[in-house]
């Protein structure tokens, strides 16, 4: 049955990886040319060629949207159309959270019909339509993926600037919250009422710390605090205008680090807030993948509307030009979460890396390079 279950894709690729071969550049054919399914062309209005994103619901919203904004940034360069197969995703559909991508990348078809599903194929990335999901993207966005787009004169962090640009566009130009979550942004900085304030993520559940101090547990509260106070010391904060977004999957490390802050900070977040709408997106417990599909559907589209609009308090983004002067001065959060390293991305890089005011609590720099821009499942 087509188009195949997410792991029948991952299955198909690694028929073609049980041996070793030699690996040609990134976009170009191995010695026996490209290998394809047969194409019906009796449809003048199919889509000459796409990448079509699959949500397979194995994985976290933001661990998703990072691949999501580089498969996004390859239909750009590969002038493909770019499509989402939402049909097994366990958040309701793409457009219950973001604008269609057919109008935010219309690409160079605009309007063109997708393929018959049974021309999708997931490997090799040069079929005709190509599709990915976050079990297939081990075998695109690995070794020859760096090759191709890291820059190869740049050392460290510096590196990893070319494909953090690609995620910029990407987050700038395709991936677009609908006009409900737009809104539900909109309330929430209004909420705030200051021109500034530093963001700070806890992640709690199923995402254990990177670091071999935290194993056993999580970070420590104090280290989330002892961040805080490096990032307001940086931009020079006054007693007078320290305030807070505070996010987390769990209400209770919410209230514990509140505990934890001097008098006298303004902390807003979506669990302590004062309107019903944005109160009612707090998540009901840690987030554990596993857990996930096990709740309510309509649950599940009101927890992940929640999720985006803390991302978008934390990392600045979808700010429309008018209300400019709502910003994050510094996100503190730790690395073993996608929302924490995707966020890196709209707070900028000059900001992140260069004024070193995305403040990594986990691994703290110790380990380069200190940020990567998806992970690999």
């Amino acid at each position: 049955m087509f188009p195949l279950e997410p792991l029948q894709y991952a299955a198909e690729c690694w028929k073609m990886h049980q041996k070793p071969a030699p690996h040609p550049p990134y976009w170009e054919a191995g010695e026996h040319g490209v290998m394809d399914v047969a194409h019906d062309t009796s449809n003048p209005n199919v889509c000459s060629s796409t990448i079509t994103y699959q949500l397979d619901g194995y994985v976290g919203l933001f661990a998703d949207l990072a691949l999501i904004a580089q498969v996004a940034a390859l239909a750009r360069e590969r002038n493909r159309t770019l499509l989402i197969d939402d049909r097994y995703w366990n958040r309701g559909r793409w457009q219950d959270h973001f604008m269609s991508v057919r109008h935010t990348q219309p690409g160079p078809e605009p309007g063109c019909t997708p393929p018959p599903p049974e021309e999708l194929v997931a490997c090799p990335r040069l079929a005709k339509h190509w599709v990915v999901n976050s079990r297939t993207a081990k075998f695109h966005f690995s070794h020859g993926f760096d090759d191709q787009y890291h820059d190869a004169y740049s050392h460290g962090i510096d590196r990893l600037h070319p494909i953090f640009d690609m995620a910029l566009t990407s987050l700038e130009s395709t991936i677009i919250p609908n006009k409900f979550n737009s809104d539900l942004i909109r309330m929430a900085r209004n909420e705030i009422g200051k021109p500034s304030y530093l963001a700070v993520h806890i992640r709690r559940g199923d995402r254990k710390p990177v670091s071999w101090k935290y194993r056993d547990g999580f970070v420590p509260l104090l280290d989330y605090l002892h961040g805080v106070e490096k990032a307001w010391q940086k931009i020079n904060a006054t007693s007078a205008n320290k305030a807070i977004w505070l996010a987390s999957d769990s209400v209770e490390a919410q209230r514990q680090f509140i505990d934890l802050l001097p008098a006298g900070v303004d902390t807003f977040g979506l669990s302590i807030s004062s309107n019903p709408g944005l109160r009612s997106l707090q998540p009901s417990s840690a987030y554990r993948q596993v857990d996930w599909p096990s709740k309510a559907p309509s649950d599940r589209i009101q927890e992940t509307r929640g999720v985006i609009v803390d991302f978008a308090l934390l990392s600045g983004a979808w700010m429309p030009a008018a209300e400019l002067g709502v910003w994050p001065e510094a996100v503190v959060c730790t690395i073993s979460s996608n929302l924490c390293t995707l966020s890196a991305v709209p707070f900028g890089w000059e900001l992140a890396f260069e004024k070193k005011l995305w403040v990594e609590i986990d691994n703290a720099g110790s380990i380069a390079p200190i940020w990567n821009a998806f992970e690999l499942f």
